[in-house]
């Protein structure tokens, strides 16, 4: 089983989606989160232990000090909430981040029982170095220029790979909503959402906005 990772149309904020897959027995099962660790933290927490009277943990309260999350303190929640599933004895893998794109994990397990324990420590630690940062990052404003440059990118990067003509932003769309409605996919329906998933990675890359 793996659950994929859904990234929504905001900069650096990815979470956890719910599309299941099989997997061969021999590759256990898989579930895909964002996220990682803050520093240090060495154990699943108990909710009640990092909640304080505001409702968000002690250790979340820095990043949030300034109305701001930039990428670098998004990051660092992401890796202490790695650190803090690890030695929760979770078996993560970790996707490492490039350019403004975040780290991002998932991890696998042997069993339908240890996936749901993984996924209790996983959220544990996610609510204890992560979801409060993950949150404000969500309602943060992403400038205008931002997204017209990564839409530009988008249409850019898939008119390259598919190699079929130009795109424009709004066509590049169309094409994929036709891709995804289609009841039987073609070759070339695959090919357009290929392309789709990897120029936003790489669009995410430069921007740090996922279109």
């Amino acid at each position: 089983m793996k659950l994929n990772i859904v990234n929504t149309a905001r900069q650096w904020l990815t979470v956890a989606g719910v599309a299941t897959a099989a997997t061969a027995a021999s590759f256990g099962l898989v579930s895909a989160f964002s996220g990682q660790g803050e520093n240090g933290a060495a154990t699943t927490p108990a909710a009640d232990s990092v909640r304080i009277d505001a409702g968000i943990p002690v250790g979340q309260q820095a990043a949030l000090a300034d109305g701001v999350v930039t990428l670098q303190e998004y990051e660092a929640a992401v890796q202490r909430t790695l650190a803090c599933a690890t030695a929760a004895g979770v078996k993560v893998e970790p996707t490492p981040g490039a350019g403004l794109r975040p780290t991002s994990f998932g991890f696998a397990s042997a069993s339908r029982e240890e996936l749901a324990a993984s996924h209790k420590r996983v959220d544990a630690c996610r609510e204890a170095h992560l979801n409060g940062i993950e949150m404000a990052l969500a309602h943060q404003p992403v400038a205008a220029d931002v997204i017209d440059q990564s839409r530009q990118l988008l249409a850019q990067c898939v008119s390259s790979r598919l190699a079929v003509g130009s795109f424009d932003a709004n066509s590049v769309v169309r094409a994929v909503e036709g891709s995804l409605a289609s009841p039987s996919r073609s070759g070339a329906d695959w090919d357009m959402l290929r392309a789709w998933d990897t120029c936003r990675s790489s669009v995410e890359e430069a921007t740090g906005f996922r279109p």
